[in-house]
């Protein structure tokens, strides 16, 4: 039952990448209109500094969870790699988790944040976007991070 759960939720994390991707697509798009409009018809894009910001959003949250699992993050390891193998394994671990404690706890507070926008009706200034749902976004991408992590801190733990 486990690992069907785990499946779904890497079935969840390449899914969100997809959309990340296809949203970056849209900002690329969205970028290039804006400039060609400024720039040679003198005609820029109303908002669309507003509209890349909420697209900006949403493509680092929905890709996060997927470069974790791709073990694409940026690491600095100059110590780490110095250290003999057990020592090594516990640093990962103990990184790993605080890791996973930070992302949970930014979870928790976008989904109260999201609460509280979501009553205030707060939108953006100029086109009137909500602001809320880019919270749930946040929230989202950071279980599914936190999920990933878990994971990796199952694995370091059995094999180490």
């Amino acid at each position: 039952m486990l690992k069907t759960l785990v499946r779904g939720l890497g079935s969840l994390n390449v899914a969100l990448a997809y959309a990340g991707g296809y949203v970056l697509f849209g900002m690329m798009i969205l970028t290039v209109c804006d400039v060609t409009g400024r720039y040679v018809f003198n005609l820029p894009i109303t908002g669309a500094y507003e509209i890349s910001e909420a697209m900006m959003v949403t493509v680092v949250f929905f890709f996060i969870g997927y470069a974790q699992a791709a073990k694409a993050h940026v690491a600095v390891d100059l110590v780490v790699n110095v250290l003999p193998g057990k020592l090594k394994t516990v640093m990962e671990i103990i990184t790993q988790l605080l890791s996973f404690l930070m992302m949970l706890l930014i979870a928790g507070m976008s989904v109260v944040r999201w609460h509280e926008l979501l009553e205030i009706g707060e939108h953006t200034p100029i086109l009137g976007i909500p602001v809320s749902p880019f919270f749930l976004i946040l929230a989202t991408g950071c279980s599914v991070f936190c999920v990933e992590l878990g994971k990796r801190i199952f694995r370091s733990v059995r094999n180490g």
